[in-house]
């Protein structure tokens, strides 16, 4: 019965903020590069016989009835009629995922899935996988699923996300989880030192003298050669938003293309994204391949 409260408290914030983001998301957004698709089925559908490409319009109407509720239903049928056309659409499949997590969870974990196959290093992703997951009961995979989003992207580490109840919960176990991730990954460089020692910082088990010892930047010596206490990451303002696809109308060849927006609703921590940037590897630190052989191992 826990668990269930706890997957229907995620369901319905995740709901809430769906249909919240709606008024803003055009005037809250922010440029993003990942408009990844299949060069070679592009090819084959564009280029060599020169017809138009009918994804990306079906892909912009999709996101266009997907801010209104009521028409979820017509909008993951146009993303599914685009994903037939072509499959290898990471864009189509990520929005999809975020569509259908709360109506579908299942089915939104396999559009995640498909979506961080095309592109691993995708931010959000693999937060959705989690959401995913956890919306159908199984805590473990939804933990294994946030801890690669906070290695992908390490600020996600004190996303305002976590002060949701359900996802507060969980945080203890997901940051112990990228310790783990971290020590899988093969020679990860001094980057990956740092950021475990990050992860005991920020959970007040080490001082700030072991991030000293670990730090290998002029900015992050200088900081915590000072003996700083924390920042109150977790009282930080947020802010609100939607990712824009600001490459995409160059990708599909089509500069009269909108830019599409994606329905992800981005929380961000004002600290930790603006005087205490520096503090976070930045997304992408970490290799797609990386990433994805974390994602295809067998649970510990």
């Amino acid at each position: 019965m826990h668990r269930f409260k706890q997957v229907i408290s995620v369901s319905v914030s995740v709901s809430a903020c769906l249909c919240l983001s709606i008024t803003y998301s055009h005037s809250h957004t922010q440029h993003n590069t990942h408009t990844h698709t299949s060069t070679r089925t592009r090819a084959n559908t564009h280029t060599r016989t020169r017809t138009p490409d009918p994804t990306p319009a079906l892909n912009l109407r999709a996101l266009a009835l997907a801010r209104d509720p009521a028409q979820a239903a017509a909008a993951g049928a146009l993303f599914r009629q685009s994903l037939a056309l072509n499959p290898d659409q990471e864009l189509a499949h990520f929005n999809l995922g975020w569509l259908q997590v709360v109506r579908d969870p299942a089915d939104a974990e396999a559009h995640f899935l498909a979506a961080a196959r095309l592109v691993p290093d995708k931010g959000g992703v693999y937060f959705g996988l989690g959401l995913a997951r956890l919306n159908q009961g199984r805590r473990a995979d939804a933990v294994r699923a946030f801890a690669l989003e906070c290695l992908n992207d390490p600020v996600f580490l004190v996303s305002p996300w976590w002060r949701q109840p359900a996802l507060a919960a969980l945080q203890s176990e997901v940051r112990a989880q990228a310790a783990r991730g971290l020590a899988a990954v093969p020679a990860g460089g001094r980057e990956a030192a740092y950021l475990a020692a990050l992860l005991h910082w920020l959970d007040g088990t080490a001082g700030a003298g072991e991030l000293l010892g670990a730090a290998h930047t002029a900015e992050r010596v200088g900081y915590f050669s000072r003996r700083p206490a924390r920042p109150d990451f977790a009282a930080a303002p947020v802010r609100l938003y939607r990712r824009e696809r600001s490459g995409y109308p160059v990708l599909m060849r089509d500069l009269d293309l909108p830019v599409p927006v994606d329905l992800f609703d981005v929380q961000e921590n004002t600290l930790a994204t603006g005087p205490f940037r520096f503090l976070f590897p930045r997304k992408g630190w970490l290799p797609g391949p990386a990433l994805l052989r974390l994602l295809a191992a067998p649970p510990p």
